[in-house]
């Protein structure tokens, strides 16, 4: 299953093995783009993901609003029983 695409450049790359995705960070996650990368999280683990990856690697900054998104992608896949 390929991610979405995010011509905007707000979202982030995911790439599917099976039911397995891994979604890569981009340098700056914060307060411009952290409601769209934890929007397409969410919608990874809505669509049916046994494990999400988050590969911070490239992210050099993440600030209040980029944590609190995670936060909240952490939230939603403890309560899916992950």
């Amino acid at each position: 299953m390929p991610g979405p695409a995010h011509p905007d450049g707000l979202g982030c790359p995911v790439r599917w093995s099976g039911r397995q995705a891994v979604a890569v960070l981009p340098g700056q996650v914060g307060f411009s783009n952290a409601d769209p990368i934890g929007e397409q999280l969410l919608a990874v683990i809505d669509r049916g993901a046994a494990r999400l990856i988050v590969d911070m690697t490239a992210t050099l900054s993440c600030d209040h609003a980029g944590a609190e998104a995670l936060a909240r992608v952490h939230q939603r896949a403890v309560g899916c029983g992950w």
